[in-house]
């Protein structure tokens, strides 16, 4: 399997448009006068192509030593390489086996990263799931998903005609339990700077948004109170309908035996605590607001 890269022509000179076009005519005449002249030196090509392959995997390992790259990748590659390297001389093309090298190093470089990041960000996004799942994230406090139709980043303005779901996450404490879990498992995290990379190129990713509210409720057995905290801080905000497809953060329990999002769950007004009815007490609003994330955006 080959990355291919595909080009508009915006940004293009002229002679590029230009030549761009002229290829596009003989596509459509045909091509078979190419083949034929490739098959009249079948023979040759057969004969020389190991060679050609072997010079084209030694020159592509060592101009990528010391890099994480995918040998297959490598080796899917060179096989083109090499076919133009064995027909090079003797043929007339207008550029060399090295200026292909140099294009084929850089799209096999961009096509490994774009592999590693797809493989990184996919076990954060089962994290965040099982995490949930374990109760260490709070719906609401941790995350939230709420429909809208506009969304106010740090960059743009968007609108949602037909309403979107959006995911909001604080990342400073989504990345820390993201570290603190992996590495309980024995496994060596992303780390913060690299994970945020991955979710800002994220294709789901929508923007930051600058002050978003996030809370929750917890009960206090000591004093028999409920008591809100609520943060304001930025969050990391998602397309959560087409993410949905790789992540579920959205639970829908026939009997929820715990609203309040914790651990402890708080008694009804009919429970007894030391042979006394708990009494109804008005909430308490504990609003903190937070410092901003320190993004660099």
């Amino acid at each position: 399997m080959l990355f291919l890269q595909f080009l508009t022509k915006e940004g293009l000179t002229k002679k590029q448009k230009d030549d761009f076009e002229r290829l596009q005519n003989m596509e459509r005449d045909g091509l078979p006068h190419l083949t034929m002249e490739f098959l009249s030196v079948r023979k040759y090509f057969t004969d020389n192509y190991k060679i050609s392959y072997d010079s084209v995997m030694k020159t592509m390992g060592e101009a990528t030593k010391g890099e994480d790259i995918n040998d297959r990748l490598l080796r899917n590659m060179a096989t083109v390489i090499a076919a133009f390297k064995t027909l090079e001389p003797r043929f007339e093309f207008s550029w060399t086996t090295e200026q292909l090298m140099a294009h084929g190093l850089q799209v096999t470089r961009d096509h490994n990263r774009q592999i590693n990041q797809s493989d990184e960000i996919g076990v954060f996004w089962n994290l965040l799931e099982a995490m949930f799942d374990d109760n260490i994230l709070i719906d609401g406090w941790h995350f939230q998903i709420k429909m809208t139709t506009s969304l106010k980043t740090k960059n743009r303005e968007l609108t949602f005609e037909s309403g979107k779901r959006v995911l909001k996450f604080k990342f400073n404490a989504i990345a820390k339990l993201y570290s603190e879990q992996i590495r309980r498992s024995g496994d060596k995290p992303l780390p913060k700077d690299s994970l945020q990379h991955y979710l800002l190129t994220n294709k789901h990713f929508l923007g930051v948004e600058k002050s978003c509210r996030f809370s929750r409720k917890d009960y206090l057995p000591s004093e028999g109170i409920l008591v809100e905290k609520t943060q304001i801080t930025t969050a990391f905000c998602f397309d959560y309908d087409q993410l949905e497809k790789i992540v579920n953060l959205e639970r829908y329990d026939i009997e929820d035996r715990n609203p309040y999002n914790t651990a402890t769950p708080a008694p009804s007004v009919n429970e007894s605590t030391n042979g006394h009815k708990v009494k109804q007490q008005e909430m308490e609003l504990n609003t903190i607001k937070a410092k901003d994330d320190n993004l660099p955006f």
